[in-house]
């Protein structure tokens, strides 16, 4: 049969009527199960352990409610604000009350599946909600896939391939005549890119980001690492914004150079990997990515309201180092761009 990876998705498989056997419980599984059912493929998903998976709407009803009422840019900010605000909620109950947001998305699952199901079994993660992300099928498009029998999620074990599928830890064999590689994610910092300071390598993961956008002892290089439990884009947009206007405050004050200083040792003692999710692949990454320390400037923004005001509110920058055109230091601690 057929091995395919989705990064690199045959362009002439064909699915119709053909077995498909998906790895993997992430977002890139959810994508592909309803999507492969849909070419009319039978899709099992078969998971090691259960995700939570929720539905989000492809459509926002209070957006379409304010189209033409009030005025777009307005209308705009109401939306995003709302779904901000969603957001954070969820994130805050997850936290303070798990138990009770696990009930709420296993009752959720359960209501678009058929009944009888084993949503526990299936979908009852073996960790707290957002302690790693969220998965959101649209729609609820792989609910539904389940409950017209085009697909199946199985959980089990992997003891090995066969010539005809997958042989479960259970000994039953799963047949297959597509096998999709949707899981195993690796985590690599700045695409690989090899940094030196002075034709000295820098090893990402011996080195804090300072406000988790810069890192301490590497001159004028800003990166961009999104919210863990919130749209990337949502922090993409705060740093740059950031970045600007330390830039601009480069050329203002004839700046050739910023550099963050050496985080304090205390720092270092406890540091704790960037993207602060309790997932396979975080800490698989560790030592390919800079890490955070507990304390700002060396801690980054887990949410909306505290990146704001890391990146746009609070406008000093302590801890950074500048050099002048001509290569005369100073010091920009207390400083503000």
């Amino acid at each position: 049969g057929v091995v395919a990876d989705p990064q690199q998705w045959p362009e002439d498989l064909e699915v119709d009527g053909r077995r498909v056997v998906v790895l993997g419980s992430g977002a890139t599984a959810v994508t592909l199960v309803p999507a492969l059912a849909e070419r009319g493929a039978h899709v099992t998903m078969l998971q090691r352990s259960p995700s939570y998976v929720t539905v989000v709407g492809r459509r926002d009803d209070w957006a379409r409610r304010l189209q033409g009422r009030v005025p777009a840019g307005l209308a705009d900010r109401v939306v995003r604000g709302r779904h901000l605000l969603q957001q954070h909620v969820l994130v805050v109950a997850s936290r303070r009350r798990p138990a009770l947001v696990r009930r709420f998305l296993l009752r959720a699952a359960a209501q678009r599946l058929p009944e009888g199901y084993d949503v526990e079994g299936t979908f009852g993660a073996r960790y707290d909600p957002w302690d790693q992300r969220l998965t959101i099928t649209p729609r609820g498009e792989l609910f539904t896939a389940v409950r017209d029998g085009r697909a199946e999620v199985l959980t089990a074990t992997v003891e090995r391939l066969t010539a005809s599928g997958v042989r479960l830890g259970s000994g039953r064999e799963l047949p297959a005549d597509v096998l999709v590689r949707a899981t195993g994610l690796e985590m690599l910092g700045f695409g690989g890119m090899e940094v030196t300071v002075d034709s000295r390598p820098v090893v990402l993961g011996e080195r804090l980001a300072y406000a988790g956008v810069m890192l301490e002892g590497v001159p004028n290089l800003a990166f961009t690492v999104g919210y863990a439990r919130a749209s990337w884009t949502l922090r993409a947009d705060l740093v740059a914004h950031w970045v600007t206007r330390l830039l601009g405050r480069m050329r203002r004050e004839g700046l050739a150079v910023v550099t963050p200083d050496p985080a304090p040792p205390a720092e270092h003692a406890r540091r704790r990997p960037l993207i602060d999710l309790n997932a396979g692949y975080v800490h698989r990454g560790r030592g390919r990515l800079p890490e955070q320390g507990v304390h700002r400037p060396w801690t980054s923004p887990e949410d909306h309201l505290h990146g704001l005001a890391t990146f746009r509110w609070r406008r000093s920058t302590p801890g950074l180092r500048v050099e002048r055109m001509g290569n005369a230091p100073s010091s920009a601690v207390g400083s503000r761009s």
